[in-house]
C-alpha cells in the first residue's frame, strides 16, 4: 500500500473496525417476534440496504422511540426497550486492538476521517465496547474526524454525504483514500473521485495497511 500517494484516509465502521455478526442479530429478533420463520424472514432480510426502518433511523428521521415501536410493529415483537436494544445490538462484535493500535499510528502521519452509516443506540454500544476493550474512554478520539449518518441526516451511498466530507475538508479527491467493506459504498465514493478500496472478507485493514 503506498501511503505516501494520500494526505486523508476515509474509514468505515462496520465491518472495517469494528466486526459484525448480522445474523446474530437477526436470530435475536426471530425469537422475540410472533412471526412464523418464513413470514419473518421474508420481512427482516432486506435489513441490510434497503430496509427503510433502517434507513430512516440511520438518517436520523426517526427517534429512538419510534424505531423501538416500528420494530414492535413491523416484526410483530412483545418486548421492552432493552430488549429491542440489546437484540439491535447483537450485531456488533469486537474492535481488535491491533486496528486500534493501527489506526493510532495512522493518525500521526495521515489525516483519518470516520463515515459510518449507523444510529444512537449503536453508537453508544460500540463507544462501550471501545472502551471495555482498550481501556480507552473516547472512541473519536482516534479520529481527527468523525461523522455518523444519523446525524447527517444523509447516509452512503448518496453522493452528497462524499461531498460533504470534501467540502468541509477540502480535500483534494485524488489525495484521499476511503475503505468501506460494501460495494455500493465503495462505487459511489469513486464517483466523487475519492480513491477507493472495497475491503472484501476475509482482508482486514490490518492486513491491508501491514
Amino acid at each position: 500500500m503506498l501511503l505516501h500517494k494520500y494526505k486523508t484516509l476515509i474509514f468505515d465502521l462496520g465491518g472495517v473496525i469494528i466486526n459484525l455478526h448480522e445474523k446474530a442479530t437477526v436470530e435475536a429478533f426471530r425469537k422475540l417476534s410472533s412471526l412464523s420463520d418464513a413470514e419473518f424472514y421474508a420481512l427482516y432480510q432486506p435489513i441490510s440496504y434497503s430496509f427503510a426502518i433502517l434507513e430512516h433511523f440511520e438518517t436520523g428521521k426517526i427517534s429512538i422511540p419510534a424505531f423501538r415501536d416500528m420494530m414492535r410493529e413491523t416484526l410483530k415483537i412483545k418486548a421492552s426497550d432493552a430488549q429491542i436494544d440489546h437484540a439491535w445490538n447483537q450485531i456488533l462484535g469486537d474492535i481488535p486492538q491491533v486496528r486500534i493500535d493501527l489506526l493510532k499510528k495512522l493518525a500521526g502521519t495521515h489525516q483519518l476521517i470516520l463515515l459510518s452509516n449507523t444510529n444512537e443506540i449503536h453508537r453508544d454500544a460500540f463507544e462501550q465496547i471501545f472502551s471495555a476493550q482498550s481501556g480507552m474512554k473516547n472512541f473519536a478520539a482516534l479520529f481527527h474526524h468523525v461523522y455518523y449518518s444519523f446525524e447527517m441526516n444523509d447516509r452512503k451511498p448518496n453522493l452528497s454525504i462524499y461531498r460533504k466530507l470534501v467540502d468541509n475538508h477540502k480535500l483534494n479527491p485524488a489525495e484521499t483514500l476511503f475503505i468501506d467493506d460494501n460495494m455500493k459504498n465503495a462505487i459511489a465514493s469513486k464517483k466523487v473521485g475519492i480513491h477507493t478500496i472495497h475491503l472484501v472478507p476475509p482482508m482486514t485493514i490490518e492486513e491491508l495497511f501491514g
